[in-house]
C-alpha cells in the first residue's frame, strides 16, 4: 500500500522519526491509526462538538440579521461558478 501526505504531515512523521521512538515512517502511522481505532469515540464527539459549535455561530448569524438571502437560480450560478474555478486548478 502506498500513501501519499501533505507536505506538513510528512514533516510531522520525520519529527517523529528524529526523536527516536521509531525506526521507520510505517511504524509512524501503524501507531497513530491505532491511536485513532482505539479513540474513536472521543474523536467523534470532537468532531460533534465543533459542528454544534459551528451551528450555533450559524444561528447567531441568522438572529442577528447576518445573512444574505439566496434564490435557488442564483444558488445554481454560484456552485457552477465555483465548480468552473476548481477544475480550472
Amino acid at each position: 500500500m502506498n500513501i501519499s501526505l501533505t507536505p506538513e504531515l510528512e514533516h510531522f512523521v520525520n519529527t517523529q522519526l528524529h526523536s527516536g521512538f521509531y525506526t521507520n515512517a510505517s511504524e509512524v502511522i501503524a501507531e497513530a491509526l491505532l491511536f485513532m481505532a482505539c479513540n474513536e469515540e472521543l474523536l467523534q464527539q470532537i468532531k460533534l462538538k465543533h459542528l454544534r459549535a459551528n451551528l450555533a455561530e450559524g444561528e447567531a448569524d441568522i438572529e442577528a440579521g447576518r445573512f444574505v438571502d439566496v434564490d435557488k437560480n442564483s444558488l445554481k450560478l454560484l456552485f457552477a461558478k465555483l465548480n468552473s474555478d476548481l477544475s480550472s486548478n
